[in-house]
Protein backbone atom coordinates (compact mmCIF):
# COMPACT_ATOMS: atom_id res chain seq x y z
CA UNK A 1 0.00 0.00 0.00
CA UNK A 2 3.34 2.22 0.83
CA UNK A 3 4.51 1.99 -2.67
CA UNK A 4 1.49 2.91 -4.12
CA UNK A 5 0.76 6.08 -2.09
CA UNK A 6 4.40 6.83 -3.43
CA UNK A 7 3.58 6.24 -6.77
CA UNK A 8 0.44 8.53 -6.54
CA UNK A 9 2.39 11.10 -4.96
CA UNK A 10 4.95 11.22 -7.92
CA UNK A 11 2.25 11.41 -10.47
CA UNK A 12 0.41 13.46 -9.20
CA UNK A 13 2.66 16.10 -6.67
CA UNK A 14 3.76 17.64 -10.05
CA UNK A 15 0.33 18.56 -11.13
CA UNK A 16 -0.44 20.21 -7.62
CA UNK A 17 2.76 22.29 -7.12
CA UNK A 18 4.26 22.55 -10.36
CA UNK A 19 6.99 25.17 -9.35
CA UNK A 20 7.76 23.04 -6.40
CA UNK A 21 7.57 19.70 -7.24
CA UNK A 22 9.26 17.81 -10.42
CA UNK A 23 10.21 14.23 -10.50
CA UNK A 24 13.11 14.89 -12.09
CA UNK A 25 14.59 17.12 -8.80
CA UNK A 26 13.81 14.32 -6.57
CA UNK A 27 16.55 12.63 -4.13
CA UNK A 28 17.34 9.16 -3.09
CA UNK A 29 14.30 8.45 -0.80
CA UNK A 30 13.93 6.87 2.30
CA UNK A 31 11.47 4.51 3.26
CA UNK A 32 10.29 3.21 6.35
CA UNK A 33 7.64 0.71 7.63
CA UNK A 34 4.49 2.69 6.92
CA UNK A 35 6.01 5.92 5.40
CA UNK A 36 8.76 7.49 3.15
CA UNK A 37 10.57 10.61 2.94
CA UNK A 38 11.35 11.92 -0.18
CA UNK A 39 13.52 15.07 -0.66
CA UNK A 40 13.25 17.38 -3.79
CA UNK A 41 15.57 20.01 -4.86
CA UNK A 42 13.03 22.63 -6.15
CA UNK A 43 14.57 23.85 -9.91
CA UNK A 44 13.48 27.50 -9.49
CA UNK A 45 14.55 28.61 -6.04
CA UNK A 46 11.69 31.05 -4.68
CA UNK A 47 10.36 32.52 -1.31
CA UNK A 48 8.68 30.75 1.22
CA UNK A 49 5.73 33.34 0.89
CA UNK A 50 5.56 32.41 -2.65
CA UNK A 51 5.67 28.97 -1.35
CA UNK A 52 2.62 29.73 1.28
CA UNK A 53 0.72 31.01 -1.83
CA UNK A 54 1.42 28.34 -3.65
CA UNK A 55 -0.64 26.06 -0.83
CA UNK A 56 -3.11 28.61 -0.08
CA UNK A 57 -4.20 28.53 -3.62
CA UNK A 58 -4.51 24.54 -4.16
CA UNK A 59 -7.85 23.61 -2.21
CA UNK A 60 -6.46 19.73 -1.98
CA UNK A 61 -3.66 21.59 0.76
CA UNK A 62 -3.88 22.66 4.19
CA UNK A 63 -1.42 25.16 5.71
CA UNK A 64 -0.55 23.37 8.76
CA UNK A 65 2.24 26.62 10.03
CA UNK A 66 4.58 29.06 9.27
CA UNK A 67 7.56 29.48 11.46
CA UNK A 68 10.33 32.19 12.32
CA UNK A 69 13.26 30.61 14.28
CA UNK A 70 14.85 34.03 14.78
CA UNK A 71 13.53 37.44 13.02
CA UNK A 72 17.23 38.47 12.64
CA UNK A 73 17.79 35.92 9.88
CA UNK A 74 16.20 34.68 6.94
CA UNK A 75 17.80 31.08 7.07
CA UNK A 76 15.64 28.43 8.52
CA UNK A 77 12.26 29.47 8.43
CA UNK A 78 9.63 26.60 7.49
CA UNK A 79 6.66 26.21 6.16
CA UNK A 80 4.20 22.74 6.44
CA UNK A 81 1.14 21.68 4.47
CA UNK A 82 -0.44 18.13 4.35
CA UNK A 83 -2.91 16.84 1.91
CA UNK A 84 -6.92 17.03 2.74
CA UNK A 85 -7.47 13.67 3.96
CA UNK A 86 -10.69 14.30 2.02
CA UNK A 87 -8.46 13.88 -0.97
CA UNK A 88 -7.51 10.35 -0.25
CA UNK A 89 -4.03 11.17 -0.65
CA UNK A 90 -1.49 11.19 2.24
CA UNK A 91 1.58 13.25 2.08
CA UNK A 92 2.50 16.33 4.33
CA UNK A 93 5.11 19.00 2.92
CA UNK A 94 7.71 20.66 5.03
CA UNK A 95 9.93 23.29 3.51
CA UNK A 96 13.13 25.61 4.80
CA UNK A 97 14.74 28.56 3.85
CA UNK A 98 18.51 28.50 3.11
CA UNK A 99 21.41 31.13 4.12
CA UNK A 100 19.44 33.22 1.21
CA UNK A 101 16.06 32.84 2.35
CA UNK A 102 15.28 31.07 -0.26
CA UNK A 103 13.10 27.94 -0.43
CA UNK A 104 15.90 25.25 -2.51
CA UNK A 105 14.58 21.76 -1.23
CA UNK A 106 10.96 20.44 0.25
CA UNK A 107 10.75 17.36 1.55
CA UNK A 108 7.80 14.73 1.16
CA UNK A 109 6.64 12.58 3.63
CA UNK A 110 4.13 9.93 1.95
CA UNK A 111 1.94 7.89 4.61
CA UNK A 112 0.26 4.46 4.33
CA UNK A 113 -2.20 5.46 6.70
CA UNK A 114 -4.19 8.27 8.15
CA UNK A 115 -3.55 7.58 11.57
CA UNK A 116 0.18 7.65 11.52
CA UNK A 117 -0.68 11.05 9.48
CA UNK A 118 -2.15 13.09 11.44
CA UNK A 119 0.10 12.05 14.49
CA UNK A 120 3.05 13.22 12.83
CA UNK A 121 1.47 16.26 11.88
CA UNK A 122 0.56 16.85 15.82
CA UNK A 123 4.02 15.85 16.39
CA UNK A 124 5.60 18.29 13.71
CA UNK A 125 3.15 21.23 15.48
CA UNK A 126 4.51 20.18 19.07
CA UNK A 127 8.25 20.20 17.77
CA UNK A 128 8.16 23.45 16.56
CA UNK A 129 6.56 25.23 19.76
CA UNK A 130 9.19 25.39 21.65
CA UNK A 131 11.49 27.60 20.37
CA UNK A 132 10.94 30.28 17.55
CA UNK A 133 8.08 32.04 16.58
CA UNK A 134 4.40 30.83 15.04
CA UNK A 135 3.77 33.60 12.24
CA UNK A 136 0.72 31.06 11.65
CA UNK A 137 -0.38 27.94 12.75
CA UNK A 138 -3.41 25.69 12.38
CA UNK A 139 -5.26 24.70 15.34
CA UNK A 140 -4.93 21.35 16.93
CA UNK A 141 -8.63 21.71 16.76
CA UNK A 142 -9.17 22.19 13.36
CA UNK A 143 -6.55 19.47 12.92
CA UNK A 144 -8.59 16.64 14.30
CA UNK A 145 -11.61 18.02 12.67
CA UNK A 146 -9.80 17.47 9.76
CA UNK A 147 -9.30 13.77 10.32
CA UNK A 148 -12.49 13.36 11.58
Amino acid sequence: MLQEAIYDFKKNGPLILPDLIDNAGAEEMAVYDDYAIIPYSVLMPCSISDVLDMFAHRPELVTLYHYVPSDATNFGHQCCAYSNPATGQMFKLNVMTNASGLVDTLNVTVYESLELMSSDILQDLTLHQARGRFVMKRDEAEIANDFS
